[in-house]
């Protein structure tokens, strides 16, 4: 699918029947959120996550789940867990960042204006190098070389320490939505010297 043509999705498709979704951006953030709050037990993470996404919930939950993840994907290929990387960006962590960076790149104000999750996605990840919220995630996923000097690699050890997420107790669900989220933002957004 590309949104260029075809527009932003508005529902899945499971078992050849149309569900509608709520794409609000901020929807996508909850969905994030849930797959990584410690206070949601795991048993009902994905039911949450569900039904956060799907405005009727689909009778089928592991056909609804892999609509979700293809969704939180925002049409980015899946990643293996090996490929995923280190996590880039946390909601609740960088909100004042990325509120920031969408006022400075954009002129966008996310709390009066509502994006396409999909839409959103694009724009996080294709957000100008000089936005502190590029540079953080630059550091937080960089591989530090060692073409570097032993400055250099000092450095930029220091900032990825400095912007470091919380660890996670990661389970199956908080898994997948990282690397979806991470699939979808990593395309523009790269560690950098």
């Amino acid at each position: 699918m590309n949104p260029l043509i075809d527009g932003y999705p508005e529902s899945i498709e499971i078992n050849e029947q149309e569900y509608a979704i709520r794409t609000d951006h901020r929807v996508g953030m909850m969905i994030s959120l849930a797959a990584n709050d410690p206070a949601i037990a795991d048993i009902e993470r994905a039911g949450i996550m569900i039904n956060l996404l799907y405005i009727d919930r689909p009778p089928d939950d592991l056909a609804a789940w892999d609509g979700l993840l293809a969704y939180m994907r925002a049409g980015a290929e899946p990643t293996t867990e090996k490929d995923a990387g280190p996590r880039a960006l946390d909601f609740d962590v960088d909100w004042m960042h990325i509120l920031a960076a969408f006022r400075q790149a954009y002129g966008i104000d996310l709390n009066t204006h509502t994006l396409h999750y999909w839409e959103f996605t694009a724009l996080l990840g294709g957000l100008p190098e000089e936005c502190s919220l590029a540079k953080i995630i630059g550091y937080r996923t960089m591989t530090i070389d060692a073409d570097l000097t032993g400055k250099q690699k000092a450095f930029y050890r220091k900032m990825r320490d400095k912007h470091a997420l919380p660890i996670l107790d990661k389970n199956k669900a908080q898994k997948d939505v990282a690397s979806a989220i991470g699939a979808a933002i990593r395309g523009n957004v790269r560690g950098g010297r």
